[in-house]
């Protein structure tokens, strides 16, 4: 008996005992009827094209970051330590990408030039970040 999996979308033969008595009590797939498997190739090929066009827009991106330098000013203290730690939501609140976009190695507790990995999907990229002390603001 043909079954179309519901999470992968993968159609596969498996016996009529297993699809009956497991696999359809548990939703986890439906017959494969021709209806089924026409909406299946449909968005299946939407997918594909979604990705595609994600795939194009993460290498603008990338492309955008590459050879940039960013700056990110942060309290400091007078030996050029921070009050804390340069986060992966500071930074992506600079680059405009989600947190889990960003790859530091290690936390970034100094004031200094670094080396920030960013991945956007298949694509991998590195930035320059210069990490600066705010300047006092006086009352």
């Amino acid at each position: 008996m043909k079954v179309i999996f519901t999470k992968t979308n993968e159609i596969k033969d498996v016996s009529f005992g297993y699809a009956v008595n497991y696999l359809f009590p548990r939703s986890l797939a439906v017959p494969a009827t021709e209806k089924v498997i026409e909406r299946v190739r449909i968005k299946n090929q939407e997918l594909r094209i979604k990705n595609k066009k994600e795939i194009q827009e993460n290498k603008k991106l990338a492309g955008k970051f590459k050879n940039k330098e960013f700056k990110l000013a942060v309290k400091a203290g007078k030996k050029g330590k921070l009050y804390g730690a340069v986060t992966k939501k500071d930074l992506a609140e600079v680059l405009g990408v989600e947190k889990t976009a960003i790859v530091l190695k290690d936390q970034i507790k100094k004031i200094g030039d670094y080396k920030i990995g960013v991945k956007l999907g298949t694509e991998k990229t590195e930035i320059k970040l210069k990490v600066e002390a705010k300047e006092n603001e006086k009352k």
